[in-house]
């Protein structure tokens, strides 16, 4: 009995040893180039916010270049650059101000910089917002 637990534990080993994950693999060359990409903006101003409460409007990215997104933020007065970023997404009524102004006294108390992008819903519709426009 104990010679077969250790043989059956010696093909188990070799078996797990010769496989690689792919999925894997994949997955870690994504963080990778995202990690570079990351690194690559760290050193460029794309917005300059001030301390306090405010908002800024982008373009909607990849698909959505006319589209714009009004982000609301709330930058607290400690705010340095290791300090962490939440990211607020508002839900059905899209308010995303009334949301950016529910994290303002966390913001300040744990120096969060908070961000609330808002979507039109011109801009954006049920199935692009509320679906991920996965529809």
């Amino acid at each position: 009995m104990k010679i077969l637990s250790s043989l059956l534990v010696f093909i188990t080993v070799v078996l797990v040893s010769g496989c690689t994950n792919n999925v894997t693999d994949e997955v870690s060359a994504q963080i990778t180039a995202a990690t570079s990409d990351t690194a690559k903006l760290a050193n460029n101003v794309l917005v300059d916010i001030d301390v306090g409460s405010g908002s800024f409007i982008m373009n909607g990215g990849k698909q959505y270049q006319s589209n714009i997104i009004n982000v609301y933020y709330h930058k607290p007065k400690g705010f340095n650059k290791d300090s962490p970023i939440i990211m607020v997404i508002p839900g059905a009524g899209r308010n995303a101000d009334d949301y950016r102004d529910s994290w303002i006294a966390s913001s300040e108390k744990y120096n969060i910089l908070v961000l609330s992008p808002s979507y039109k819903e011109d801009d954006y519709n049920f199935a692009a917002y509320h679906l991920g426009g996965v529809v």
